[in-house]
């Protein structure tokens, strides 16, 4: 039977077992949005192609001329983010974004913008201990992207307090953060509700749970 193929570069967004010898590997390629892949569970593929959330791979998928799944042939990593598991508020924001992305890709134009975001985000939750910030940074500058009136409402009224401690975090670097759990997790609050009574995104109410 004749395949079509697919390389690409491709973020993985939740993998879980489909069935006796598959996972299920849920992707977000910037050509083609969120793509779902399967994988067999054999001692060959599993050392071929061992896949964990938030990987960065190189990959060779296939699609039979009739069927919905793209069968994975080959990955290869090209960027791992191990560090986002060891804190759970990091992996808790971490998580809630890809929740995002995973509801949402099929309403996005701009995947590419979408992806590359989403490779800076993950490689500063990497890396930084200032999750509450890095995450409501990406959700607003998405918001902003996806032309949603994000400065011109939401930002302009919050009360001063709140606006003060807003600006700061949005206009700087993250090693220069200096404002509170407390104040990021109000201002995290009330942008969510923004974007519930004034937007068409979809935001997750708890994370999901996934194999490793």
């Amino acid at each position: 039977m004749h395949k079509r193929s697919l390389d690409s570069t491709v973020l993985v967004l939740n993998k879980k077992k489909s069935g006796e010898n598959f996972l299920q590997i849920e992707l977000f390629c910037p050509k083609q949005g969120k793509i779902l892949g399967l994988s067999r569970l054999s001692t060959k593929s599993s050392t071929k192609c061992l896949l964990d959330l938030f990987d960065i791979v190189q990959i060779n998928l296939s699609l039979p001329t009739q069927g919905t799944h793209f069968f994975i042939n080959e990955c290869h990593p090209i960027l791992q983010h191990h560090n986002i598991s060891k804190n759970y508020n990091i992996f808790y924001y971490a998580c809630h974004w890809i929740q995002i992305l995973s509801r949402n890709l099929i309403y996005v134009d701009n995947l590419d913008y979408l992806f590359s975001l989403t490779q800076k985000t993950l490689n500063a939750f990497n890396l930084s201990s200032q999750p509450h910030s890095i995450y409501l940074k990406t959700l607003y500058l998405f918001l902003r992207h996806e032309g949603y009136p994000i400065k011109e409402d939401w930002l302009t009224h919050l009360p001063s307090q709140l606006l003060n401690h807003a600006i700061f975090v949005l206009k700087n670097p993250l090693i220069e953060q200096t404002t509170s759990v407390q104040i990021l997790e109000t201002l995290i609050q009330n942008l969510e509700s923004w974007v519930k009574q004034n937007t068409a995104l979809l935001l997750p109410n708890l994370i999901y749970s996934y194999f490793t």
